[in-house]
């Protein structure tokens, strides 16, 4: 006897903020990619479909997104903590101005 299936696995790749289509509240959107794997004994073989969306965390209303999109949005997040590390270790960039006394 053969045993096959699907099996899913759902994977947070970023959290940005920005309006929801849904609710129009700006909230936080998390953005998942969903893959839905073709597996043989339980054991995962090859993806079938990946799909990628977004969750508003206001509403709940979630959006399918494309690829181009879904790495927008972690590119965005990840120049956003190097900024934020750079930040961290040399100062901002346009320190804001002293006053003398």
């Amino acid at each position: 006897m053969i045993i096959f299936g699907a099996s899913t696995r759902v994977t947070l790749l970023a959290i940005v903020n920005f309006v929801c289509g849904n609710c129009h509240q700006p909230a936080a959107q998390r953005v998942y990619l969903k893959v839905l794997r073709f597996s043989l004994f339980f054991i995962p073989l090859f993806p079938l479909s990946k799909t990628r969306f977004v969750d508003c965390v206001y509403c709940g209303a979630s959006t399918a997104i494309t690829k181009d999109q879904a790495d927008r949005y972690v590119e965005f997040v990840e120049n956003a903590k190097l900024e934020a590390e750079l930040d961290r270790e040399f100062g901002p960039e346009n320190p804001a101005p002293t006053s003398a006394n």
